[in-house]
């Protein structure tokens, strides 16, 4: 698997659906609602062993400890 690492910008894209995320979903904090929403406007996959975002729609979740 080839793995590829972006360091991206916030803007207000994804400031405005990270908030839209935070309305959907209660138990989302807001640096849980700026990564997902990060990955979901950019079309990536999120690494990450927290299965709270399992709960987006349209979000891909990689846990590294399978990698």
């Amino acid at each position: 698997m080839d793995i590829k690492i972006k360091i991206l910008d916030l803007n207000s894209k994804v400031f405005n659906h990270s908030n839209k995320l935070l309305k959907q979903h209660n138990n989302l904090t807001i640096f849980d609602a700026i990564h997902a929403a990060f990955c979901l406007i950019n079309k990536e996959k999120l690494l990450s062993t927290d299965h709270i975002f399992d709960i987006i729609d349209n979000l891909e979740r990689i846990d590294p400890r399978g990698l």
